[in-house]
């Protein structure tokens, strides 16, 4: 088995950004297949946010990708998607408005 990952901290006065991701995978035997079971899996997510004086915009995005391999048993790739958008903005004095969305997806 193999693992590696990556993070970075990237902050300029505006925007910020913080991008992360990880991959590991390996092959193995195991009783009663025909060959080596493979598994390999990475994900990344980036993180991106505008302060705007009163205002705030945050964008997360994440991507996660499966795939394993059993011999003669199991095939399956499976794809995870999710983007998040908020929105913060001051309504009245010590309160604030957040709106926001988000899609997640599976493949």
């Amino acid at each position: 088995m193999g693992q590696g990952g990556f993070r970075v901290d990237w902050e300029a006065q505006t925007p910020t950004c913080l991008p992360s991701g990880r991959l590991y995978g390996g092959r193995f035997d195991q009783a009663n297949t025909n060959g080596h079971i493979g598994h390999e899996r990475g994900n990344v997510v980036a993180v991106g946010r505008t302060p705007i004086s009163e205002f705030d915009f945050k964008l997360q995005m994440y991507y996660d990708r499966t795939h394993r391999n059993t011999p003669n048993l199991l095939g399956e790739d499976l794809n995870t998607y999710d983007v998040d958008f908020q929105h913060r903005f001051p309504l009245v004095r010590g309160m604030d408005i957040h709106l926001g969305i988000g899609l997640p997806a599976v493949r």
